[in-house]
This record gives structure tokens, sequence and C-alpha cells, in this order.
């Protein structure tokens, strides 16, 4: 009898981390970036993400994630991971050498 309330538990606990996630009909499209600005302070990491349309001076932020530190570091990990497994299907990904830095002004 103990036995099967032990494996109820545990059932009981894997349920209890699971997340059930719903992507809203207004995000599941996603938007598209091709410039993102960060910051970050002792508490966040803040990543805004914007398009630059070509031959244009300015762009609008379409979207801002907030991280927590731990979850900023996570982030890092789980790209890097995914971006090896791309470069070995699809090849190296190289950097443009024409695109250098750029510098913002925000309003």
């Amino acid at each position: 009898m103990n036995e099967g309330h032990n494996q109820q538990d545990a059932k009981s606990s894997k349920d209890n981390n699971k997340i059930n996630v719903t992507i809203p009909a207004d995000v599941l499209n996603g938007q598209y970036a091709n410039l993102m600005i960060n910051n970050f302070s002792k508490e966040e990491f803040i990543l805004d993400f914007a398009l630059v349309q070509p031959h244009a001076a300015a762009a609008t932020v379409n979207s801002r994630v907030i991280l927590s530190p731990r979850n900023a570091k996570k982030l890092v990990e789980l790209l890097s991971k995914h971006v090896a497994e791309y470069e070995k299907q699809c090849g190296t990904i190289t950097d443009d050498p024409g695109s250098g830095p750029v510098s913002f002004s925000f309003n």
C-alpha cells in the first residue's frame, strides 16, 4: 500500500513541474528583428528587438524581453548549443565584414 502511495506522490510531483504554455493569437506570428540592443543592471538583463528597414536611419523597438541574470545565462547556453547544431547542419555562420558598430539615439 505504501508503494502505491509513493508512485502517486512521484506522479503528482511530475505534474507539478509541468507548465501548460499558451501562445495568444497576436503573439503567434512573432516579430522579426534584425537589430538587438541590450542593457543590464544587477537585477536584470533587458533585450530590445527592433526592425531596421533597408536604407532607413531609424528603427522602432517591437519587442522587449527582461530576464533575470540566471535566465540570461541559461539563454546564452541554450543559444550556443543550438547555433553549434545549426552550423553542423547548415554550415558556419559568418559575420558580414561590411556591418560595423551602430550608434544609437533614443527618443
